[in-house]
């Protein structure tokens, strides 16, 4: 029925004017209260009301509670009371989730088609070489693919601490320089029967023939082409296809010391459902199956890396029908043809350690430069500490740890170092950063999720870093079989001025490399340093009424000081006896390695003073050439 009806019945002709606008003011009242009402409860300008409306949170690995982020169930904001920021964590449980996650996608997926061949998960090393991921990850009974000379050293010693076999696959990539092929060759003389060099160019071949002494197994690389958007057309790792048959007739057939076992496929962009990546690795299988009617050694198809890492809140990759549409297509394209299916394996890097790692910053400044631009400066550098944001424009998740309840604001987060590159200003989903506002006295801590793979390598851990900003601390987080409660441990602590300054040839004590050299070329033209091994030359502080004080060593000498007169060259005798040197050592003298593994007992037999002293700043200083007794305790 009409407003103006209802008016009409309960009013008087000559109150129906008022009686409608009271009518009409009353409603509109109405609507407006429950607008406001509405609006009230959608303003929600929460750091958590943002990040609720925004994503599916909580997610599996992120939780808050009391308005602060647990990672992995674990309390972000005690770690950071532990241990402060800047901090690098690693969970490790995280890593032989994601190898167990691969293997049991793999095998469902083979089992759906009835597919004959087996799986093998390798890890790729130069995601992360750290002791603690090869460890974790070694325990799920996989595999290891090389990329370079060192990497090999890296095998050795996993085979001499009992951490894998010789019967582990060892899957050897990369440009092969005269060294890393000595190793590889040395490691199948050694008996590591798996493994598999892979052939990256045709000269390659002929270097094993002879640094190699006894049968082995051999892989081709193809150089895939590259996607239409690409920097150039064909990868410049592998061999063309078009070369590839010929190779083998040429090359490999008829020598005996050779079996072809693998074909090695990978492109750039990784494992993506494309109409790029299905024809080029149908391209791949079409010359495995042509080389496997020549070739019965071939057996095994190596598809490489490739499966991304979550790098935002709202990712979405489904993992299960990639590869199981790639099993489906590798067994209906070998039926085809009329071939067995091949083994198939797998070096997933990023994919096996990415999502184990996290870097954590506090804000330690807000810097308003324009009506648009306000400034979050960290307390670190993302060129040294996340080097792939700058490199390669790399995204992260990233997250407030602590101040949940507060309410958020637009922001760019600054690094500590002068450059200008070195910001932080966009997520994957949206080209802009929120965080909490800040507050006097009260702290805004944040932190990148999923960082764990490359970021050390490329940024040169250990190493001089960009306007010597210090590597941060690194904590291991891992969690107890028996009641899966979480420890930590701190593996690496923030980096020493000292150890940047002895790596550019400048120690603590103010004496530079050439102020050394200087002194030992005085000494080596009289004839008295003569070259024999035996001693380290270091810098000595000698203050007045003070204790001598030793400092690190800045040269390792092979010199001992033969004085048969010592009268004429004024050398002082001092007796230490029962210092242990072995921290000194440990990195000079590489030959000891060994021997300190072992526990040896280094002892100063005596000390001897190289004259003269020299006066800086009023402190006396002079070089020592100390003589050590080697203990082996038999």
């Amino acid at each position: 029925m009409p407003i103006s009806k209802i008016i009409t019945y309960f009013a008087s002709q000559n109150k129906k004017q008022s009686a409608r606008a009271t009518l009409l003011r009353n409603l509109q009242c109405s609507s407006l209260g429950l607008y406001r009402k509405k609006h009230k409860r959608a303003m929600k300008d929460k750091y958590i009301d943002l990040i609720e409306q925004t994503f599916d949170f909580p997610q599996d690995e992120f939780t808050v509670e009391d308005n602060e982020l647990n990672f992995h169930d674990i309390p972000l904001m005690e770690l950071i009371k532990q241990y402060g920021t800047p901090l690098k964590i690693t969970y490790l449980p995280k890593i032989s989730q994601q190898i167990n996650r691969a293997k049991r996608m793999f095998n469902v997926a083979m089992a759906k088609v009835d597919y004959k061949g087996t799986y093998n998960y390798c890890y790729c090393t130069k995601s992360s070489h750290f002791s603690f991921v090869l460890e974790e990850a070694m325990k799920n009974d996989i595999h290891l693919e090389t990329s370079s000379a060192y990497d090999i050293h890296i095998i050795n010693a996993l085979y001499d601490s009992g951490v894998i076999d010789k019967d582990r696959y060892i899957i050897c990539n990369g440009f092969k320089r005269p060294q890393y092929v000595e190793n590889i060759a040395q490691l199948i003389n050694d008996g590591f029967e798996n493994t598999i060099p892979v052939i990256d160019n045709k000269e390659e071949i002929d270097l094993y023939d002879d640094a190699i002494t006894q049968k082995c197994k051999i892989g081709i690389r193809i150089a895939s082409e590259e996607e239409p958007k690409f920097e150039f057309y064909t990868s410049r790792l592998g061999i063309r296809y078009n070369d590839i048959i010929n190779f083998y007739k040429t090359k490999i057939q008829k020598n005996k010391k050779f079996k072809l076992k693998m074909l090695h496929f990978f492109i750039n962009t990784g494992i993506k459902d494309t109409a790029y990546y299905w024809n080029e690795l149908s391209k791949c299988l079409n010359i495995y199956c042509e080389l496997k009617a020549i070739c019965p050694d071939l057996d095994s198809l190596n598809i490489g890396g490739g499966f991304p890492i979550k790098n935002s809140l709202d990712f979405s990759y489904d993992y299960e029908y990639l590869t199981e549409e790639i099993i489906a297509q590798i067994k209906n394209i070998c039926t085809r043809n009329g071939i067995d299916e091949p083994h198939i394996f797998t070096e997933f890097g990023s994919f096996t350690v990415g999502e184990s790692g996290a870097t954590l910053y506090s804000i330690v400044n807000q810097k308003q430069q324009n009506d648009r631009e306000n400034w979050y400066m960290i307390d670190s550098s993302f060129i040294t500490t996340l080097p792939d944001t700058w490199g390669i424009n790399q995204r992260y998740i990233m997250l407030a740890i602590n101040n949940w309840d507060k309410e958020y604001q637009r922001v760019l987060l600054g690094g500590l170092t002068c450059d200008s590159e070195d910001f932080y200003n966009s997520e994957s989903h949206i080209n802009a950063i929120f965080l909490p506002k800040l507050e006097p006295g009260n702290p805004q801590y944040i932190g990148f999720f999923h960082t764990g793979a490359y970021q050390e390598s490329i940024g040169g851990f250990g190493g001089i870093q960009h306007c010597l900003i210090p590597a941060p601390k690194h904590v291991i987080i891992d969690r107890d079989k028996e009641d899966n409660e979480y420890y930590t441990r701190l593996f690496a602590k923030e980096q020493s001025y000292r150890s940047m300054l002895r790596i550019l040839g400048i120690d603590g004590n103010g004496f530079s490399d050439r102020k050394f050299r200087n002194v030992r070329h005085r000494y080596e033209s009289t004839g008295f340093l003569q070259r024999e091994a035996g001693a380290i030359l270091m810098p000595v502080l000698i203050q007045p009424r003070k204790r001598t004080q030793l400092h690190d060593p800045i040269f390792l000498s092979p010199q001992v000081i033969r004085h048969p007169e010592p009268r004429n060259i004024g050398i002082r005798r001092i007796i230490i006896k029962g210092f242990n040197l072995t921290e000194y050592v440990r990195c000079f003298i590489p030959s000891l390695t060994k021997i300190l593994q072992e526990n040896c007992l280094f002892i100063i037999i005596h000390v001897e003073l190289c004259p003269p002293v020299i006066q800086i700043q009023g402190i006396a200083r002079c070089y020592f050439v100390i003589h050590l007794a080697i203990d082996t305790g038999a």
